[in-house]
């Protein structure tokens, strides 16, 4: 994404979105990167959804065909306090 390589759904949109409003990206994660992330600052993964899984969950109808689309950029994590690294 912060690369503006354009290879994801709604990357090039969310990008000049972005820029129109004088902000700064911070950061960004690197595909498979998230569990070292979040084990880096104390965490560990406990679920990681993509935007195609969350397409597949949320925005499939009866039939399995996707009738909406999720920023690819996107993706929802969950983590819990990792209590073996000591933080």
């Amino acid at each position: 994404m912060l690369r503006q390589e354009n290879t994801l759904y709604g990357e090039a949109g969310l990008f000049k979105l972005v820029s129109r409003s004088a902000e700064p990206w911070q950061f960004g994660i690197e595909p498979g990167g998230v569990a070292s992330f979040l084990s880096a600052n104390g965490f560990a993964l406990s679920d990681h959804r993509c935007a195609e899984a969350l397409e597949a969950a949320y925005f499939q109808d009866t039939d399995g065909r996707r009738v909406g689309r999720i920023n690819a950029t996107h993706c929802i994590v969950t983590a819990a306090k990792d209590s073996l690294s000591g933080r």
